[in-house]
């Protein structure tokens, strides 16, 4: 029975231990040897830390949210997965910058009220892009998938 990481929240940091045992759970087939499995997950996960292709904090845990995008994207593992919610690096296309010389500090409380204002507004504006690319993401994951499908049909001249 595979394990469900509900008593984790997407941010939890994982051993190595637990991550192997999450991912044994989903993976082994009926009838193969537990520990062969658990073996070649802790052998897989240790050779993509060591590429950088799965995401190991300093102090040796990983967090759970990389793990499952790691899992996912794994073919034959794909879907084991689905009954996790997707996580998605997106890398957004604005830069937030600030020099020392255009920080201003408000003296009073209406200037406060004024600048607490301006942050808002721009955190709204940021959380509106933020869900176009949500959509965009979904998207691109639903057409995908769309494609996957379509390429594993078979073609007739």
């Amino acid at each position: 029975m595979p394990l469900k990481p509900e008593k984790f929240s997407p941010d939890d940091q994982l051993t190595l231990a637990e991550a192997v045992k999450l991912i044994v759970s989903r993976v082994q087939e009926d009838g193969e040897d537990k520990e062969k499995v658990r073996n070649r997950v802790d052998h897989f996960i240790r050779d993509h830390a060591k590429k950088g292709k799965l995401r190991i904090e300093s102090n040796g845990t990983c967090i759970l949210k990389y793990l499952i995008m790691w899992a996912k994207k794994k073919e034959e593992w794909s879907s084991k997965f689905d009954d996790l919610p997707a996580y998605v690096n997106i890398r957004s296309s604005f830069t937030i910058s600030y020099s020392y010389n255009e920080l201003i500090l408000a003296d009073n409380i209406e200037a406060c009220h004024v600048e607490i204002k301006k942050g808002n507004s721009r955190i709204s504006e940021l959380k509106t892009e933020n869900n176009a690319l949500k959509r965009d993401a979904e998207h691109y994951r639903h057409w995908c998938k769309a494609n996957k499908k379509n390429a594993q049909k078979k073609r007739y001249l």
